[in-house]
């Protein structure tokens, strides 16, 4: 079952090996079993179908491989409709928010808050990102995903996501969570009124990327249980699981889709560091310690694109020499052969007769 929902290309990871690496703790699973196997017999089926046993499920120190987590999903999705997570109000309660809930409840202010959720945001959810800039409408949230998801799953993070954060900042401004706005990618779902139900403040779609935004003038709210020892106690927590959860082949990953969204002209390592939050000495040094290389990597980049921009017969060479960043058709060309060992011409007329391509 796993291995087929890998070969359909419903989403993209680079190996298996990579997606043992993103996981879920297993509380929240052994939320979503209760709620949708009331049965032994269902909790099976759920099991089986995703080559899960009961005994790991139950194991206090068991976390839920990527590989695992995607068919789980799919699966509840056919039993209980796209929106299957909104009946699971448990997995945005305060009592699943662990060290990093408490900890931003417990900050000193809610910009404070906001730092913790940035800094350790993956000790829970390995599958996303969230980074923090200053804007003239206050501070946004930028949530992006560690690989490329399907829209619907990607929905399906996002608004979790968004649950999650407003159940602690309502702890932290009460009412004043109202003025908080978020942001999502992709058309309204079938069941959009019940999101906007859910969640207060604005929602919004079809926007490029996932954000959140929280007006200047909440971030100095001190949040009721703010107490500067405990918040000590807890950052310590939390850099110990994190140290112990990091490993450094989590940056490839991030480099690919950091790179699969340009789509004219060549980002340079620096530039990608920037967005993944690394300098371009640490992002080149951790590549190499995976075995690879950012120039690899945008080779990689730059040979499916170009492999897409051919499967256009009326785009002039001239102008995929430009979106692929070469100053002249010839280097275009020799990258080209060196990609798929066939010339440029030969690659072009391929794509026009519909013959079977090099890879």
């Amino acid at each position: 079952m796993v291995k087929e929902i890998y070969a359909s290309g419903d989403f993209s990871v680079g190996s298996l090996a990579w997606a043992d690496s993103i996981s879920l703790p297993v509380p929240h699973v052994r939320i979503i079993m209760k709620t949708f196997g009331t049965t032994p017999n269902e909790r099976k089926a759920l099991y089986e179908a995703v080559g899960l046993s009961e005994a790991e499920l139950n194991d206090p120190d068991y976390v839920m491989p990527l590989r695992f987590i995607i068919p789980l999903i799919h699966n509840l999705e056919k039993r209980a409709g796209p929106e299957w997570f909104l009946n699971v109000p448990t997995l945005w309660s305060v009592d699943m928010h662990s060290e990093i809930g408490m900890a931003m409840r417990v900050a000193s202010s809610f910009a404070n808050a906001i730092d913790v959720l940035t800094e350790f945001s993956q000790v829970r959810w390995t599958m996303r990102t969230i980074v923090a800039n200053r804007s003239s409408m206050g501070l946004v949230l930028t949530i992006e995903p560690m690989i490329s998801f399907p829209a619907d799953l990607w929905r399906t993070i996002l608004l979790l996501t968004a649950l999650n954060f407003q159940t602690v900042a309502r702890a932290i401004v009460q009412d004043d969570v109202q003025a908080i706005s978020y942001h999502f990618p992709g058309d309204p779902p079938s069941f959009d009124g019940r999101v906007r139900s859910m969640i207060d403040g604005s929602v919004n779609w079809q926007h490029d990327r996932a954000t959140i935004t929280i007006p200047e003038q909440l971030l100095s709210a001190v949040p009721p249980l703010s107490n500067s020892a405990s918040f000590a106690i807890l950052i310590s927590a939390l850099r110990e699981q994190l140290a112990a959860t990091q490993r450094p082949h989590f940056i490839a990953p991030k480099v690919r889709h950091a790179l699969a969204t340009v789509t004219r002209g060549q980002a340079d390592a620096a530039e990608i560091g920037i967005r993944i939050g690394l300098s371009r000495r640490t992002l080149e040094r951790r590549l190499a310690a995976e075995g690879t290389s950012f120039r690899a990597l945008l080779e990689e980049s730059l040979k499916a694109r170009l492999a897409s921009l051919l499967s256009d017969p009326n785009l002039p060479t001239a102008e995929i020499t430009e979106r692929l960043g070469y100053t002249d058709e010839s280097s275009m060309q020799r990258a080209c052969r060196r990609w798929f060992g066939q010339s440029y011409s030969a690659m072009r007329k391929a794509y026009a007769t519909g013959q079977s391509l090099p890879t």
